[in-house]
């Protein structure tokens, strides 16, 4: 009688040592099939929310939404701050600890409320659009809507009446709205709105959106969306690490290119 023959320890090895290689070489192109996927989901949820924005100027003659769901300085713990709204914001504005997250004695119910009460919520109720799929966890809005459209001031609030005229209120003087951006994936809740320099030589306020593989996720005030990989490492390593009025060096690829066209796609122009 024949004798059945199986696998020995060494065929064993080899087979998962292929299984393993085969794995390796696979998981990245996974992930990045991954990043794709939520990429999509996300600059989709951005084009519903400049439908959303434009359809709230229609119907106000034009008048654009309050993009600054918080008037009061950022809160670092401690109670909520009084709400001194003279226009009702896009959102309102959710409690954050001294992290920069949502308070974690907040419930989901909480975080929807912050977005029901909006402006926009008659627009576009579905609460998942607010979120990019790759948030960070806990937090329940990931879009900014950017300064200069009736947002924070404070990148221009020491140019006195040129103030007016670069952080308009109205659709109208939104010039070249195919390169303007309205909003854009930070990747976590900001509740000043996108905040980026003006004046030469600008700055970063906000770190740089990088929650997607080094790059950001926008649309533009026309209505389409896109992405956009930072040229400079230094972008991508201070929008990472969340770094605050990050000011990169004169002449570098992050100043002369990842800065100066993140302002001009907010502001619409930069000083010379």
């Amino acid at each position: 009688m024949d004798k059945q023959r199986g696998f020995t320890l060494i065929e064993l090895l080899v087979v998962i040592a292929i299984i393993a290689l085969l794995l390796a070489l696979l998981m990245p192109a996974l992930e990045m099939a991954r990043e794709h996927a939520r990429r999509a989901v996300c600059t989709g949820n951005l084009r519903d929310l400049a439908v959303a924005w434009i359809i709230y100027a229609d119907d106000n003659d034009g008048k654009i939404v309050n993009g600054q769901p918080n008037d009061n300085p950022r809160q670092t713990g401690g109670p909520p701050p009084a709400k001194v709204y003279t226009e009702i914001p896009w959102v309102l504005a959710i409690q954050l600890n001294a992290s920069g997250d949502p308070d974690p004695s907040l419930t989901s119910y909480d975080h929807e409320q912050t977005i029901k009460k909006g402006a926009l919520w008659p627009n576009n109720q579905n609460v998942k659009a607010y979120k990019c799929p790759g948030a960070k966890a806990g937090h329940m809005r990931t879009y900014s809507i950017v300064c200069s459209l009736n947002g924070d001031r404070s990148p221009v609030s020491t140019l006195g009446n040129v103030a007016s005229m670069l952080c308009v209120k109205n659709r109208s003087l939104v010039r070249r709205p195919h390169d303007r951006i309205i909003a854009v994936c930070e990747g976590w809740v900001n509740n000043f709105g996108f905040r980026v320099g003006y004046s030469n030589p600008g700055k970063w306020i906000d770190p740089p959106p990088a929650r997607h593989t080094g790059g950001m996720t926008f649309v533009f005030a026309d209505g389409h969306s896109g992405f956009w990989k930072w040229k400079g490492a230094g972008t991508i390593d201070a929008g990472e690490r969340r770094v605050p009025n990050y000011s990169p060096g004169t002449g570098t690829v992050e100043y002369r290119q990842d800065l100066r066209d993140m302002r001009i796609a907010v502001w619409g122009k930069i000083p010379p």
